[in-house]
């Protein structure tokens, strides 16, 4: 009898999924199961589950008895209860290797964007022929003189390091939970908290998982503890936010001179919500603020990636060899 896999949301063909599991697996997409009773008959015989954004919640695992395994197409990991998966022994797998280099250059471009106001002269540019050739209004200070901040240096984070120390600027990072000695290996500096890290950056960049312990970090005390006209991004969690109205603050107060996202804490981005709206609205604004719809990830090639290593991990479970990124 072949065994059934069940994706929750986002993937709707499974072209890659398929190959990999083989004649063996049904893949079955839930959103095109509108039939109640089909809908739990589906659940209930699922083996596995491959979830983007689904919440994988008490009640959900309530229609899934069958499952042993789950496996998170991306990095993040919220959206699924691991405490009542362990109690009812259910293994559980993400996928935080995939899109490693498509997030940090993704940051790398928002800070040398933030740094050498790209899209600032394009607008400039667009508006007024008189504008050609005038410095800008907003103070550019040389790349090498700025002072990056990490705070989680992880994969993408390491690599962030590596790739903006080539632009001669000091780099630094704060991570708690990295072995002794690692900032030595990749020849930056190491802080033992926070605040000594906000002290030493011009630019702070988060690549840090949403936890207990991280959610809302991002708050108006974190701000107002900047060194003014700090660069500041957040392409890893949007809970990292506690409220996009503190950002704004720290945008209007000259602490935050330049401010890149690529989550939000509630996504997709209200675009009516205050301070969005006014972002978009006001240029003086919007000239600061660059917001990316949480694509920093992607790339043909990363997207293909995360599809095989997600449908892979199943694979291995049901051969018999132990999954890749076990979070229990």
């Amino acid at each position: 009898m072949k065994k059934t896999v069940v994706v929750t949301d986002r993937i709707s063909v499974f072209d890659i999924e398929k190959t990999i599991l083989g004649d063996d697996f049904d893949v079955v997409y839930l959103p095109d199961v509108e039939e109640s009773e089909k809908r739990q008959e589906i659940l209930f015989k699922a083996c596995a589950l491959l979830v983007w954004h689904e919440e994988i919640s008490e009640e959900f695992f309530l229609q899934i008895p069958n499952c042993k395994i789950i496996v998170r197409y991306g990095t993040g990991y919220d959206n699924i209860d691991l405490d009542v998966a362990k109690s009812r022994g259910i293994q559980v797998c993400y996928n935080p290797d995939y899109g490693v280099d498509e997030v940090a250059d993704t940051t790398c471009a928002m800070i040398l964007n933030a740094i050498r106001q790209v899209s600032l002269y394009s607008s400039n540019s667009q508006l007024s022929s008189t504008q050609w050739g005038v410095p800008s209004e907003i103070k550019i200070s040389r790349t090498a003189s700025h002072r990056l901040g990490i705070i989680g240096a992880g994969r993408i984070g390491t690599s962030v390091a590596r790739k903006m120390q080539v632009f001669g600027m000091k780099v630094a990072f704060f991570d708690p939970y990295l072995a002794r000695g690692y900032e030595k290996s990749i020849g930056v500096e190491r802080f033992e908290t926070i605040a000594e890290l906000q002290e030493f950056s011009t630019i702070v960049t988060f690549h840090c998982p949403l936890s207990e312990e991280t959610k809302g970090m991002l708050n108006i005390d974190f701000i107002k503890n900047l060194n003014d006209e700090t660069i500041l991004i957040n392409t890893s969690r949007g809970g990292l936010i506690e409220d996009l109205n503190h950002l704004d603050w720290g945008i209007k107060n000259a602490k935050i001179s330049f401010l890149g996202l690529d989550v939000a804490p509630t996504e997709p981005i209200d675009l009516n919500r205050k301070p969005v709206k006014g972002w978009i609205e006001d240029r003086s604004l919007r000239q600061r603020v660059t917001i990316t719809p949480h694509t920093a990830y992607y790339s043909q090639e990363s997207y293909i990636e995360l599809r095989t290593k997600a449908a892979t991990n199943i694979k291995r479970f049901f051969d018999g060899l132990q999954p890749f990124n076990i979070l229990i």
